[in-house]
């Protein structure tokens, strides 16, 4: 369901009372099922618009996230400049893509380089098989089910945590780039490994087309996708130690994973339940 009307229908101070407004903010707290998306905490019930109804903003789902009062708060405190605060240039949070990479070319994150999706790699020599999800999904604990001894993982946030001593997810620009390096270091290396006969790759890649590119490129035997619910996703995160410093982080992770996620020809989907763990 999506309710993409413009929002000058209404005048902006006169909108959110109107029955439209009421209809569109109970489906989305439906949706949202009550976790806020700055904090991750539960009971959440401001419908909240990322981009302002005065700016130019509409009423799609894209443009609404669920807060609860402490987050919606502070956020109207810095866009508005309440509170003795200075008045905030908007910055939208769902200018991201399903793997939480900004879409603005004028990020870091998008430089010269493009750490995140490199070109130019060879195929690989060992038989790889690429593992996708959302965070959450148990792609780690998919792969330790079924690497071999002569098998190599190459996986991003085992490499930060290798580089780093620690599994809190809390990372700096620098070492996520110094990860992405490395792990495209490792994955270039595959072209011409003779020690090792299967690979294992694991990376989120909700998009069709974005497996599609690194299954072509890297000639990869196999790319699973790993559909487990969005609230076992939610769940395992709520439970996991590790992601607690980012809780909020990775929970609007799962839902850009879920409203970006396009089907691909060459998927071999697999569906798994909750007694699986692992990101």
């Amino acid at each position: 369901m999506t309710f993409d009307r413009p929002a000058s229908r209404f005048p902006t101070t006169r909108f959110h009372g109107t029955r439209e407004w009421r209809r569109i903010a109970d489906a989305f707290r439906a949706r949202q099922r009550g976790i806020c998306a700055a904090c991750g905490a539960g009971g959440a019930t401001h419908v909240d618009h990322i981009r302002p109804l005065a700016e130019g903003g509409g009423n799609g789902f894209s443009n609404l996230q669920l807060l609860c009062h402490g987050c919606h708060s502070r956020k109207t405190a810095r866009q508005d400049g309440g509170f003795g605060n200075p008045r905030g240039e908007y910055v939208p949070r769902t200018a991201c893509d399903a793997e939480g990479r900004p879409m603005s070319g004028r990020h870091w994150w998008n430089g010269p380089e493009a750490l995140h999706e490199p070109a130019g790699l060879k195929r690989s020599r060992p038989r790889l098989t690429i593992v996708c999800g959302p965070p959450g999904a148990g792609k780690s604990f998919y792969v330790r089910q079924h690497i071999r001894t002569r098998d190599v993982l190459i996986d991003l946030d085992a490499i930060i945590a290798e580089q780093t001593g620690y599994r809190e997810r809390v990372w700096s620009r620098r070492l996520i780039d110094a990860g992405l390096a490395e792990r495209n270091r490792r994955l270039a290396a595959l072209a011409e490994d003779g020690a090792h006969t299967g690979a294992w790759f694991i990376v989120t890649a909700a998009r069709g087309e974005q497996r599609r590119r690194w299954a072509t490129m890297l000639g990869a035997v196999r790319t699973i996708v790993l559909l487990t619910p969005r609230h076992v996703c939610i769940e395992r995160i709520k439970d996991d130690p590790a992601r607690a410093k980012v809780m909020g982080q990775q929970l609007r992770a799962v839902s850009h994973w879920f409203d970006s996620y396009t089907p691909w020809a060459g998927d071999t989907p697999i569906r798994q339940g909750a007694q699986q763990r692992g990101g």
